[in-house]
């Protein structure tokens, strides 16, 4: 019995000691090369800026305007359509550790437009209806969770699920000038992934493609980004 006991404190004694040096391994970053390790020394923490630049595109087709047009009661076609845009967005975080953040951001998904052509014997009632057809579109304030997972010392994958408070404002006209507008608002859930790269110990590059659901479209956004962190 001595025999086994004093193995099995041996054992224990050498994990120890072995766990210790990998915890102090993972957080001492001045005892590695701290420019590029997600895994052994992210000095990546704390609170950071950046912004991105992208492609935006609505969800959205000719027929599937045409079919609204029907809806409102009016004989109108669409003739073409710019369902796409670029979009940018600028954001402030805090990253809390190697695998969460919070991120707060101005997201802008840029302008749609659409041409039609139609016929009616009361071109106010038309104009009425027919304005709030369009490509839907927003800018406005997001508040999102982002969670991390390191794939090497300078790759990470993340996730981001966000909430939404955003607006759109269109405006309808014909040869002659402005004839109408319109105006939405509303609050949605959006969500996202990003391959994140580690530059150095304050910058950090990533792509991006991400979802939003409007009142009525829904929307995709792929876009480049950049990331400065002022932790030391």
């Amino acid at each position: 019995m001595n025999i086994y006991t004093f193995k099995g404190t041996l054992k224990l004694s050498a994990v120890a000691p072995l766990l210790l040096a990998m915890s102090t391994y993972a957080n001492d970053c001045s005892t590695i090369d701290n420019d590029k390790s997600y895994k052994h020394c992210d000095n990546q923490i704390g609170w950071y800026l950046g912004g991105e630049l992208g492609f935006y595109q609505t969800n959205i087709n000719q027929d599937q305007i045409n079919t609204y047009y029907e809806e409102t009661g009016f004989d109108a076609s669409t003739s073409t359509i710019d369902d796409s845009a670029f979009a940018f967005s600028l954001m402030a975080g805090y990253q809390l550790n190697t695998y969460w953040a919070i991120e707060g951001s101005y997201i802008d998904l840029g302008e749609r437009s659409v041409s039609f052509t139609g016929s009616t014997e009361d071109l106010d009632a038309f104009y009425d209806n027919v304005e709030h057809v369009y490509p839907e579109s927003g800018s406005g304030l997001s508040l999102a969770a982002v969670a991390s997972l390191p794939i090497s010392d300078n790759f990470k994958i993340s996730g981001k699920l966000g909430y939404w408070s955003w607006k759109g404002d269109y405006t309808t006209s014909d040869a002659n000038g402005d004839v109408g507008s319109d105006s939405i608002k509303g609050n949605d859930v959006w969500y996202g992934a990003e391959l994140n790269y580690r530059l150095n110990q304050h910058i950090q590059m990533y792509l991006t493609a991400q979802r939003f659901k409007l009142d009525r479209d829904e929307n995709d956004l792929f876009a480049l980004g950049i990331r400065y962190y002022f932790g030391n």
